[in-house]
C-alpha cells in the first residue's frame, strides 16, 4: 500500500520532476504560496493571542484599580538597604509609582567612605544613602566616547 504527502497537485508537475504529487519542499510557486500563508496565519494566530492575553491583563488591571484594590503608587523601600539597622528609616512616608516599585534597582557596588559619625548619628537616612550610593556609582562610569 502506498500512501501519498497531504498535498496533491494534478501529474506531471516540472517542479517535482513529474511525481504527481507534491512534496512540502516543492519549489512549486503553489506549494510556495501555501507555505507562506500557513506561515503568516500562524505568526498572526501567535500575534492575536499575545493581544488578547494583554487586553485581559489590562482590563484586570483596570478592574483592580478602579475597586481599590491596588494603587498607582506604593510606598518606597529602599530594597537594598532594607532591613539594615545601622541606616536610620526615613522619618516621612516615600512613594513611588507602583511601576516602578515592580522593579528592583541594580546591586550597589560602589564603596564609598562616610564618617562614621554621619549614620550613626543619623544625619542620614537610607533613602538619602541609598541615592548617595546610586549616584556615586553612576559617576564610576564612562561615556561611549571614553570621557
Amino acid at each position: 500500500v502506498v500512501t501519498q504527502p497531504a498535498y496533491t497537485q494534478p501529474a506531471g508537475c516540472l517542479y517535482c520532476g513529474g511525481m504527481g504529487y507534491h512534496m512540502p519542499e516543492c519549489s512549486h510557486p503553489t506549494q510556495v504560496a501555501l507555505r507562506k500563508a500557513r506561515q503568516e496565519k500562524t505568526e498572526a494566530d501567535k500575534k492575536t493571542a499575545a493581544e488578547q492575553a494583554e487586553f485581559q491583563e489590562d482590563e484586570e488591571m483596570g478592574e483592580a484599580y478602579n475597586s481599590g484594590e491596588t494603587s498607582a503608587f506604593c510606598d518606597y523601600v529602599p530594597y537594598r538597604l532594607a532591613g539594615n539597622k545601622a541606616f536610620l528609616e526615613h522619618p516621612d512616608p516615600v512613594t513611588e509609582t507602583s511601576v516602578l516599585g515592580a522593579i528592583r534597582p541594580p546591586p550597589i557596588t560602589h564603596k564609598i567612605i562616610i564618617p562614621r559619625g554621619t549614620i550613626q548619628e543619623g544625619r542620614l537616612t537610607n533613602v538619602q544613602l541609598e541615592s548617595i550610593f546610586y549616584a556615586c556609582q553612576q559617576h564610576e562610569k564612562f561615556l561611549p566616547d571614553k570621557r
